[in-house]
């Protein structure tokens, strides 16, 4: 487990105390914000891989790059960090002084990097 440099405490606590709930209508389950399905000829969620994404403003994918320092990166090279989310969903980052880079795995409770 990599620690959350700005841990607020309580499990859920960036959603003021609220369990995030997934919502199946949008990549990811909208833990990256409200992003739309895209699905490839081979019907595999590859958006991210081909496009560059932020995270939506105040979705808990925000709030995890927000703690984390993280700026997104467009996947694909090696030596960025690959962070898994709800639904096969991932996202990238340059690596920086708290995330080397690797393979992570998300808590949505906590938002807390897991390496995989």
């Amino acid at each position: 487990m990599l620690v959350n440099p700005r841990f607020g405490g309580a499990r859920w606590w960036w959603n003021r105390g609220a369990p995030w709930v997934v919502n199946t209508g949008y990549w990811g389950g909208g833990f990256w914000g409200p992003f739309a399905f895209f699905t490839l000829a081979a019907g595999t969620a590859l958006w991210n891989q081909t496009r560059f994404v932020e995270p939506g403003w105040g979705s808990p994918g925000w709030w995890l790059f927000q703690n984390y320092g993280l700026t997104p990166a467009r996947c694909g090279p090696q030596n960025l960090v690959y962070i898994y989310g709800p639904n096969d969903s991932v996202m990238c980052a340059y690596p920086n002084m708290y995330v080397p880079p690797g393979f992570y795995y998300v808590d949505p409770g906590t938002l807390q990097l897991y390496v995989m």
